[in-house]
């Protein structure tokens, strides 16, 4: 049987023999593996998730479909037997992906993990997940290897940091980073591709129970032009890095958990903030007393983000700023607030004049993805540099002073 498929190292093999599999890399890369696998995020098997586990080491075998003609609807010169789904120049262009480690008497061959195209690059678990592995091992990193669903779906889990190193000193307090790590996840039945994924345990409340928040990095198809055009040992040492990066940069807001700010310190941040892009103040016009000429008040007009910062720093309970205890009142509080303002965008509601005179509502304007990462790095820099003392904020001016309010008290 000759068919073109596409195999371990996503290269084209012209005359493949499905009965001899490519065992050399996929082997090679179990052996290492299975060396150095680690505890990685165990709770991944919680809740009866583990019930569905299969291993994760075997070699797919991928097999051009067939279908069983015992007699043509149009044409009786067919031949009855079985042909290959092909297109119309003759390719092959649909294939079965096999489990053959799970072999059963109704699956002898295996089980089925999906019907594919012929631009399926399918690459085995094993050969994908190794330079991940060699990468974590050189930096110290845990990891794991959790397989579902007879090897449909499989997830390696990678512990970037624990808690006794991101955490600050000091009791355990709702917020506080457990873990921070990466998930490599993959599949083989043709239902998603590869995803990079980064996550950070959050304690939930103080008897240690975690909460998970998520974000994607990377994601490529199963095609020879995505996946199989990655070199997965350069492309893993870049995550490396990406990952360790985050990790230091973790630890930093980490810490600005028992760096205090006071209210004024707050106004002025924001000041210094609108220099950067990052908010804006808002305009202001006088109101006159007719009788004496002089500014009793100031309509303000606009000003979304300083507004809502103010807000947040009055309400550390709001659901885009969610501090407490000891964090509030800190450079952590401030942090929340500036990056919870842009990411969530809540409707304000508040006085509409300096004095808190009238009632107005505003609205944030959805940024798109490039303006809100700019931002956010921003944001970042920022509180950083309020941290370390790169910014003074006692030379940077009040709101009332960069306004120019002066009022008749």
């Amino acid at each position: 049987m000759s068919d073109k498929v596409l195999t371990d190292d996503a290269t084209s093999i012209e005359e493949y023999d499905d009965s001899v599999p490519q065992w050399e890399m996929h082997q090679a890369a179990v052996l290492a593996l299975r060396a150095h696998e680690g505890q990685g995020f165990a709770s991944v098997t919680a809740g009866d998730r583990d019930k569905t586990e299969v291993s994760w080491d075997f070699n797919p075998l991928v097999l051009p479909s067939y279908v069983n003609i015992e007699e043509h609807p149009s044409d009786p010169a067919v031949a009855p037997g079985w042909y290959t789904v092909t297109n119309r120049s003759g390719k092959v262009t649909s294939f079965q992906i096999y489990n053959p480690d799970l072999r059963t008497e109704e699956q002898p061959i295996g089980a089925v993990l999906g019907e594919v195209s012929e631009r399926y690059a399918c690459v085995s678990y094993p050969v994908t997940f190794a330079p991940f592995a060699e990468m974590c091992n050189n930096r110290g990193w845990d990891w794991k290897i959790t397989c579902y669903d007879q090897g449909k779906v499989a997830r390696m889990d990678i512990v970037v940091a624990a808690k006794e190193e991101i955490r600050a000193p000091g009791p355990k307090k709702v917020g506080d980073v457990y873990k921070y790590g990466l998930t490599i996840h993959n599949s083989l039945d043709g239902s998603s591709g590869l995803r990079v994924t980064a996550w950070a345990e959050r304690l939930l409340c103080t008897n240690g129970m975690v909460t998970m928040q998520k974000r994607n990095l990377f994601s490529a198809r199963h095609t020879a032009g995505a996946i199989g055009a990655i070199d997965f040992p350069v492309f893993a040492q870049e995550i490396g890095i990406m990952a360790e990066h985050v990790k230091q940069e973790l630890m930093v807001v980490e810490e600005m958990k028992s760096h205090n700010m006071t209210t004024e310190l707050f106004d002025r941040l924001l000041v210094e903030a609108s220099k950067r892009g990052i908010i804006t103040l808002p305009n202001t016009s006088e109101i006159i007393d007719p009788l004496t000429g002089n500014t009793v008040d100031y309509d303000i007009k606009g000003g979304y983000g300083w507004r809502i910062a103010k807000e947040g720093w009055d309400n550390p309970d709001a659901n885009w700023v969610k501090v407490e205890g000891e964090d509030i009142g800190t450079l952590f509080q401030a942090y929340n607030i500036l990056s919870g303002g842009l990411t969530h965008k809540p409707v304000w509601n508040g006085p509409a004049t300096w004095k808190g005179n009238k009632r107005a509502t505003l609205g944030g304007y959805t940024l798109n993805l490039k303006t809100l990462e700019r931002r956010l790095h921003a944001v970042h820099n920022l509180m950083k540099e309020v941290m370390t003392g790169t910014t003074d904020l006692e030379k940077v001016k009040t709101t009332e002073e960069k306004l120019g309010i002066v009022l008749a008290y």
